[in-house]
C-alpha cells in the first residue's frame, strides 16, 4: 500500500471546515496507520467572534488563523470508523431508494 490522502470539505465549503485523512503506509512495524487532522480555532473574545461572524455573513472568507492537530487511529479505531462510514453510507442509500 502507498501513502494516500483524503480531504473532506464541509458542504458549506468554508475553508476552515475540513478534515484531512492520511494513510501512512509504513508508519511502524504494525503496518499502515490512518491520521486524522482537524483545524483548531483558538477561542477568541466575544467581540472578536462577533466581528468574524459579521465578516462571514457578508461573504468574507473565514480568517485563516488556527492550528492543526493530528490524531493517529489505532487498528480498533480504524475498524470502528469503517463501520460508522459503512452504516451511514447504507442509510443514505436506503433513503435515496
Amino acid at each position: 500500500m502507498e501513502d494516500v490522502s483524503l480531504t473532506v470539505h464541509c458542504d458549506c465549503r468554508t475553508a476552515a471546515h475540513l478534515v484531512l485523512f492520511d494513510v501512512l503506509a509504513d508508519f511502524d512495524d504494525s503496518g499502515a496507520v490512518i491520521t486524522v487532522s482537524v483545524q483548531l480555532n483558538p477561542l477568541h473574545p466575544w467581540w472578536k467572534r462577533v466581528y468574524y461572524a459579521v465578516r462571514y455573513a457578508l461573504g468574507d472568507a473565514y480568517p485563516p488563523d488556527g492550528h492543526w492537530d493530528t490524531t493517529l487511529l489505532s487498528r480498533q479505531q480504524t475498524q470502528e470508523l469503517h463501520q460508522l462510514v459503512s452504516a451511514v453510507a447504507n442509510e443514505r442509500r436506503r433513503f435515496r431508494g
